[in-house]
């Protein structure tokens, strides 16, 4: 068999202001092969044909070593020359310039390391893969909501405030007050249940104002003797008409809950994840400090863009108001982030039948031994008033000291003037530095991503960041490159969209989803 003689030739372009280099921290996207050489072109420098063949990544130019201080990208076309045709491998290898080295005044040897990947650019495709994080193409509030290595603290962030519920009797006042009465409605108790609560008493309730006050005065006046069928007399939030004609034990108080999205004092981020937990927020408060934190991403904003505190309690002698916000994700009620609860409704206080009847005795008793005393001073009967002290003082003692429980119920059970009870709505969000410092990382490397996922390297306007940690990839490129690919993605890689026409570090203020 004869076998014609091949002649290997190497055509070699030299390129500079190209802006790659291999720590590929970044490289370049294109449409096609054609707009990538095409770009080139415009970076040449100076270019060689029929050079001999390049090996063990050497070759020598015909260029002193100073012109090459420039020139840190190349690229090359292995060719062979038969029977004087000559025939071109169909693919362009891009490659670093990694090492020059001085021969004599007018040739320089250079070390090269392939770009593994502007010259497979083309030649592989990326499958599902675990990816770390990257640019998404995609960008919903509450969409992407895995954490992120940044550390923030409490002191980062300020709360704005939005909205309050109180209780009381003023106008000012969501709620209004009632007087709830609590009492034996015969000679045996008879079971029932109010509010959905069992209970072998029954209820009376009169608004907290001028006219309710004298009402249950008047009702209490009534009772005479039976005033000690009164169990417990308590302040509780009321809404509706009063009891028993009717009433609620809910309220919601609608806030917007959409206007909050839109910057932090003065700043607009640029990134939709800042305007979700932790990053942004809602806190409710209680009077007494205690507060929870609900997540905006998972509120259900009516088309008003409203959403809504919701207030639960039940008529009961300790009331318990729950708080929570409604719709709430898939929990109507916001289960699934916990409640918030206001109590120490004021306890009253009353005067009990037994209790007057001992005022009444002791009252008498203390003025008879008063006048006693003095008539036996009066006459001169010294020892007939020592007499009475001793025969009276005893009794007088021991009633003043044992007497019947004064009261009923407490002037106080609460920790607070009920006026200043209530829920406190706040909007928690991070001081407008720390926003944009956040904010701007999101722009330059992504959202953390910590699932499977097909790899995207375009999408945005100017450039994708993307770091995986298993990257699954395929195609016509050798063992060798591909293992190094891996290797990149796996350790983070910008891609600077070219074929819109921008370069590696070109200043950005944004980089929006195209």
């Amino acid at each position: 068999m004869n076998v014609t003689p091949a002649t290997p030739l190497t055509d070699f372009i030299l390129y500079n202001n190209v802006g790659l280099d291999n720590s590929y921290e970044a490289s370049l996207t294109f449409e096609n092969a054609s707009a990538q050489q095409a770009y080139f072109n415009t970076k040449v420098y100076t270019s060689f044909e029929k050079l001999t063949p390049i090996r063990e990544n050497t070759l020598r130019l015909t260029l002193p070593s100073t012109s090459l201080e420039t020139c840190p990208y190349c690229s090359f076309v292995q060719k062979y020359e038969i029977s004087g045709n000559t025939y071109a491998s169909q693919r362009r290898w891009y490659a670093f310039i990694t090492n020059v080295k001085y021969i004599n005044a007018l040739v320089s040897e250079v070390t090269i390391e392939v770009d593994v990947i502007q010259s497979n650019l083309f030649y592989w495709k990326l499958g599902t893969s675990y990816v770390e994080r990257m640019h998404v193409n995609s960008d919903a509030i509450g969409e992407w909501v895995q954490a992120e290595p940044i550390s923030i603290s409490e002191s980062d962030f300020l709360y704005d405030w939005v909205e309050k519920v109180t209780f009381g009797s003023g106008n000012v006042n969501d709620i209004k007050m009632a007087i709830c009465v609590w009492f034996q409605d015969g000679s045996h108790l008879q079971a029932k249940q109010i509010s959905n609560i069992f209970t072998g008493a029954n209820v009376a309730v009169y608004p907290d104002t001028d006219t309710g006050r004298q009402q249950l005065s008047d009702w209490l006046d009534s009772l005479g003797d039976n005033l000690d069928r009164v169990i417990n007399i308590c302040m509780m939030p009321y809404v509706g008409n009063y009891y028993p004609t009717g009433g609620n034990f809910t309220f919601a108080k609608r806030f917007n809950a959409q206007g909050f999205r839109q910057s932090y004092y003065g700043y607009t981020p640029k990134n939709n994840k800042m305007f979700s937990y932790p990053y942004h927020s809602l806190c409710v408060y209680n009077s007494r400090g205690e507060s929870n934190e609900y997540k905006f991403e998972l509120f259900k904003i009516d088309s008003s863009s409203n959403a809504a505190l919701q207030l639960q309690w039940a008529m009961s002698p300790d009331v318990c108001v729950v708080a929570t916000i409604n719709d709430y994700y898939d929990d109507q009620y916001g289960r699934s982030s916990g409640a918030l609860t206001e109590t120490g409704f004021p306890q009253c206080s009353w005067n009990t039948v037994a209790y007057q009847a001992w005022l009444s005795q002791i009252t008498s008793d203390v003025f008879g031994f008063a006048a006693g005393m003095s008539t036996s001073i009066a006459t001169g009967n010294a020892f007939g008033a020592a007499a009475t002290i001793a025969g009276q003082g005893t009794k007088t003692a021991l009633d003043i000291a044992r007497p019947p429980m004064a009261k009923a119920g407490s002037m106080c059970g609460c920790s607070t003037n009920y006026n200043r009870l209530g829920f406190y709505i706040y909007n928690k969000c991070l001081q407008k530095d720390i926003a944009e410092t956040v904010d701007n990382f999101f722009t330059r490397y992504g959202y953390s991503i910590n699932k499977c996922v097909v790899p995207v390297i375009r999408g945005r306007e100017y450039f994708n960041y993307i770091q995986t940690k298993d990257l699954n990839i395929r195609g016509n490129v050798s063992m060798n490159d591909m293992k190094r690919i891996r290797e990149i993605f796996n350790r983070g890689i910008t891609f600077w969209h070219n074929e819109r026409g921008h370069e590696i570090g070109d200043n950005y203020s944004s980089n929006p989803i195209v």
